[in-house]
Order: structure tokens, then sequence, then C-alpha cells
């Protein structure tokens, strides 16, 4: 009977239901647990329902949070039977669900509270758990120094539980913010490790992030040569060039995104090919930059306007703790000039993945909220 569980047991048989799309099994636990009378089980279930609720918030990025209830339901039974271990992984649910509602100052102060539970009992993932709240938390408001400081209080504590993959992904985002501070030869050492630790990971995503990471650090060290994305950045420029020389706008568009993914691009390399396709018919090259609202315009242009695609524009965003889903991914973006302070323009529009309904409402969430995105790209570097 499921009365019979151990407080472990039944933690972890939620934590298996939430990695699942079926929301039934963790509910019909949790009813039975809460009918019983043991409070350590009562509380599992109530922070599992809880976390259950937050889940599909975070999915859909909702203004407020339904997990407080069952949060500080589970908060009073852990209480009641001096469970410590459940009490500070509530705390770091609590923090999230505060994070939902935009109560940011709360959620700093909640994760700071069950960092503090998790380092007395000496339990380092917990610890590592609100350390990663407690970064999303910094982010959310745009305090990055505290951000990094937070990231890199989690990357100390994932090396002591000898979580490589993890490890790395941290050492990825540490690297992106150390190098928004000006940090580069700090950004450039947490990228290599991160490239080191992932290399027989087999997880060609995260390898290509901190590969990314790696060059982006490298270039702007002025170690171009160096970037392990360089190649792939030449020939995806390659085919930039190409498609602005054949006028191919979806060529283009390929080519460019490839190339965003690379940070192994300087601006000179930029000029360099695209100067001489310019100058055998600079109208027509400029009308087709132009056109696809290149980042890049003409030689001793007085204004130039920086384009950020979606995938460097959300990219800032994620390696800063912010992670819009695709329903909120509706901004491509643009800014006039090289000031650290200009003008910034927004194209805004529903994604692919919408529904009907929501294309057709007057006033789409994911638009009201890019609107506000557009604030992020004054004082934004560029990309290349």
């Amino acid at each position: 009977m499921a009365s019979q569980m151990s407080y472990d047991e039944a933690t972890a048989k939620f934590e298996g239901y939430l990695s699942v799309d079926d929301d039934q099994p963790l509910t019909s636990l949790a009813k039975e647990l809460l009918q019983g009378t043991n409070a350590d089980l009562k509380g599992a279930a109530c922070l599992a329902i809880a976390k259950l609720r937050l889940k599909s918030e975070l999915m859909l990025h909702g203004p407020s949070s339904n997990a407080f209830p069952p949060a500080e339901e589970a908060l009073k039974y852990f209480q009641e039977s001096e469970n410590k271990k459940g009490e500070a992984r509530v705390l770091n649910v609590l923090a999230q669900a505060s994070l939902v509602a935009g109560e940011s100052q709360m959620a700093v102060l909640k994760a700071k509270e069950a960092q503090r539970l998790a380092n007395s009992l000496g339990e380092l993932k917990l610890a590592a758990d609100a350390f990663d709240t407690l970064f999303q938390a910094h982010s959310s408001v745009g305090d990055k120094t505290k951000a990094l400081s937070a990231a890199k209080e989690r990357v100390d504590v994932l090396r002591k539980l000898d979580d490589k993959k993890t490890l790395a992904s941290m050492l990825t985002t540490v690297s992106n913010l150390q190098l928004e501070k000006g940090l580069k030869e700090a950004a450039t050492k947490s990228a290599e490790e991160a490239s080191y630790l992932l290399k027989a990971s087999g997880d060609m995503e995260a390898e290509r992030k901190a590969q990314q990471s790696l060059s982006r650090a490298l270039v702007q060290s002025g170690k171009v040569d160096q970037a392990p994305t360089r190649s792939k950045a030449l020939a995806a420029l390659e085919r930039v060039a190409s498609a602005v020389e054949r006028r191919n706008e979806e060529d283009y568009q390929r080519a460019m995104y490839d190339l965003d993914e690379t940070g192994g691009c300087t601006d000179k390399d930029v000029k360099d090919k695209l100067n001489p396709i310019i100058a055998k018919d600079e109208e027509g090259v400029m009308k087709f930059l132009r056109k696809m609202r290149a980042p890049w315009l003409a030689k001793g242009q007085a204004t130039k306007i920086s384009e950020f695609t979606k995938v460097f524009f959300y990219l800032g965003f994620r390696t800063g703790g912010i992670q819009y889903g695709p329903r909120y991914q509706c901004v491509t973006a643009y800014r006039q000039g090289e000031a650290v302070v200009g003008n910034a323009l927004s194209v805004l529009q529903p994604c692919e993945q919408s529904d009907t309904w929501e294309i057709n409402l007057g006033y789409h969430t994911g638009i009201l909220d890019g609107a506000l995105q557009t604030g992020a790209v004054i004082g934004v570097p560029k990309p290349y």
C-alpha cells in the first residue's frame, strides 16, 4: 500500500511521475497519501502537486502561481514532522513559484533560505538547486553581478557532486555572463572547461553551445584563429556571401542562422567577404541587404542597423536565466547605431506553433510581452 512507503520512496516516485506527460499517476498517488496520517508522506504529496502546477505554469509563462497553496501546506506538514530536507525542497519550490508570479525579491529570499538550510544539512543537491533558483531570480531583475555570483556558487557545488553534464552546462552559462561583463580571460577558461567535460558526453547540443561560447570569448579576446567553430563560421559566411551575390533570400536566412550559431566570426571577416560583392553592384546588393534587414549595410555608412535574429536575441535571454517558450518568441529586433543607448525597433509576430485562436486574439499575450522584450536590444553587444 502507498501509505506504507517511506518518505524517500514517495519522493522518488513523485519525481519519476513529474518527468512524464501523464499527470494521472501523480495525482492518484498524492490523493491516496493525503488520506493517510503520515505527515512526511502528506508533505511529499503536497509538494508534488505544487511542482506539477509549477511545471504547467512554466510552460505557459503565467503571470501568477497556483503552486503556493499546496507548497505552503507541504511546508506545514514537514515542519510538523521536523523534516528539514523536505522544508528545503519546499522553500525552493516557493522561490520558483514566486518567480512565476513576478515576485523576484521574494524568490531571492526563499532561495537563500533554501540554500542555507541545505548547506546546514550537508545536502549538496538541494544546495545546487537553490543556487540555480537564486541565479534565475537575480537574472529576472537584471542584476547580472549577483546572477554571476550565484551561478559560480552553483558551479562549486556541482564540482563536489561530480555532476559533469550539469556542471558543463552551468559553466557555459557562467562563460556567457563573464563575457557580458568583459571578463574575457575568465569566460574563455569557463568555456574551455565546459567543452572539455562535454567531449565524451555524447550531448552534441550542449557541446555545441559550449564551443559557441568559447568561440565568442576567443573572438572578443582577439584570438579568432583559436576559435573551435572558426572553420564552420567561415563556411557559413561563404554561404552568406554567395546568397547575397545571388540575391537568394532563403539561402541567406539559412546561412545567417548557421553563422549566428558559430560565434567564430568578426566584423572584419564580414567586410572582407561582402565588400567585393558590394563593389560589383552596390545598388543591387544594398537593396537586397535592406530587404533582408541585414546587420551590415555598406562601406562607411553613417548609421548601422544591427539585426538580432531570434536565435541570437533569445539566446541572450536564456544565458541570463530567462527561457522563453516558443509562444513567447515573437520578436525580430533591430538596433540603430553603434552607441550603447540608441533606438530599437521590433517586428512582432505570433510564432508558427501558435494555435488559430491565439493568432486571432486582439492582444496576444506573447505579442504584448514581446513589446517589452524590445528594450533588451538597447545596450546588447553586437552579434559579431
